[in-house]
């Protein structure tokens, strides 16, 4: 699940720091299902829910493209190995945050 602009004004576990309405509702979706999930953090790349991080204002959106590649090769790197044992992984985040995840995530052999 890709991370939004609304936040709150101070440090918190990444599933409630984000509080926009549309991140609540996918957050709400995601845990009913009780399926493992991540935040895709513009800054911090791969964050557990439970993480706790602070506020910030980076966005994928004022990243380049070489910026945005170096982003999801971390963040490729640390997903990884949260990923044995799963078949698929389901995004809710925008093309800027998938578009170079997709295919690493293919080549291990999930369906997206």
């Amino acid at each position: 699940m890709s991370c939004v602009k609304s936040k709150l004004p101070h440090p918190a576990p990444a599933r409630l720091l984000y509080c926009s309405d549309l991140f609540t509702k996918m957050r709400n979706l995601v845990e009913v299902q009780k399926a493992p999930w991540f935040v895709l953090s513009a800054l911090h790349g791969l964050v557990p829910a439970d993480q706790e991080i602070a506020p910030y204002a980076l966005t994928s959106n004022t990243m380049g493209v070489e910026e945005r590649r170096a982003w999801a090769a971390r963040v490729f790197e640390a997903l990884e190995p949260e990923l044995k044992g799963h078949k698929r992984v389901v995004f809710f985040a925008s093309q800027r945050y998938r578009e170079f995840l997709v295919e690493p995530i293919q080549q291990a052999g999930l369906q997206i």
